[in-house]
C-alpha cells in the first residue's frame, strides 16, 4: 500500500479500553497494472494493551456511494458493532 488518504474518520468508545473507529478512506497502492486506488467504507475496532493502542480487528467493503446512516449497513455488521443495545437505524454515521 503506498498510502491511506482518509475522508472521513469518527471515534466512538464502545468500553473501557476499546474504541471503534469508522469511516471512509481512500487506500492507494499499486500493482503490475499500476496505480490503483480504492475507496472503502470501514469499520475499526482497537483495544488498549499496556498503554498502547493495538488494531482488533478491521473489516472494509469497497463502496461508490456513501453511507447516509447506520441503517445502510448490512445486518451483519450492526449486530456485531451493537453490545446489548442498537441504535436508532436513522442515527447518522457522519461517513
Amino acid at each position: 500500500y503506498g498510502r491511506f488518504d482518509y475522508q472521513a474518520r469518527e471515534f466512538r468508545l464502545a468500553a473501557p479500553g476499546v474504541m471503534v473507529m469508522s469511516g471512509r478512506v481512500v487506500i492507494h497502492s499499486t500493482n503490475a497494472q499500476g496505480k490503483n486506488p480504492n475507496a472503502v467504507n470501514y469499520l475499526a475496532v482497537w483495544r488498549l494493551e499496556h498503554g498502547q493502542w493495538k488494531l482488533l480487528a478491521w473489516q472494509a467493503a469497497r463502496t461508490s456511494r456513501r453511507l447516509q446512516s447506520i441503517g445502510d449497513l448490512p445486518s451483519f455488521i450492526i449486530a456485531a458493532a451493537c453490545s446489548r443495545q442498537c441504535p436508532d437505524p436513522n442515527l447518522s454515521l457522519n461517513l
